[in-house]
């Protein structure tokens, strides 16, 4: 799905485990950067509005 705020695409993706199956979305802004993820589909994740931001995800260690 094109995000259009950020001029990107997000990806909706299910995960299996052991019988187990929960949506999980993965968005990309322009350059190709990952800008969020999470459990939940691309839908629910624009009308909460966590796909404002075009910002990459900064890295933890």
């Amino acid at each position: 799905m094109v995000v259009p705020g950020i001029n990107g695409v997000c990806y909706n993706y299910l995960l299996r485990n052991r019988g187990n199956t929960s949506p999980y979305y993965v968005v990309f802004n322009a350059q190709g950067r990952v800008v969020n993820a999470g459990y939940i589909a691309c839908e629910k994740a624009l009308a909460a509005g966590y796909l404002d931001s075009s910002e990459p995800i900064k890295p933890r260690y």
